[in-house]
């Protein structure tokens, strides 16, 4: 208790605890992320008093509509039906898919593109023509 009252101040606390309560998702942040950072946010406020089912159901609706969508095709149905051991199993899994198609992806070989100047082009056009 003496430690929580030191390191975790009153405003420190209603802080950390707000923003675990009004979680969004980033408009371009992935799934993978977004939930590391809603996962960081509940390890830096360990007396938060959310269960498992008020948490998940914080993280789900602070999530994009497709992403949303995502986690229920995912899950065969509506994430908020299951229970909170399997929505974390699943959004889990689902995360790590993200994270790899995020970050393990092979950069794309760059195909060459013929460059030509105005000149040069007229010349290919021209000798096209007289052909």
């Amino acid at each position: 208790r003496k430690f929580l009252a030191r390191f975790f101040p009153p405003s420190r606390y209603i802080s950390a605890k707000s923003a675990i309560a009004t979680f969004s998702q980033g408009a371009d942040e992935p799934l993978c992320e977004a939930w590391e950072r809603y996962k960081s946010l509940l390890r830096k406020c360990p007396n938060h008093g959310f269960d498992n089912v008020a948490q998940l159901n914080m993280f789900c609706n602070g999530l994009r509509p497709q992403t949303k969508m995502l986690l229920d095709v995912f899950a065969g149905g509506s994430m908020i039906m299951k229970d909170s051991e399997e929505a974390i199993t699943i959004i889990d899994a689902l995360a790590a898919n993200d994270y790899q198609a995020h970050h393990d992806r092979s950069q794309p070989t760059k195909r060459g593109i013929l460059e030509l100047d105005t000149e040069n082009a007229i010349l290919a056009q021209n000798k096209l023509l007289s052909q």
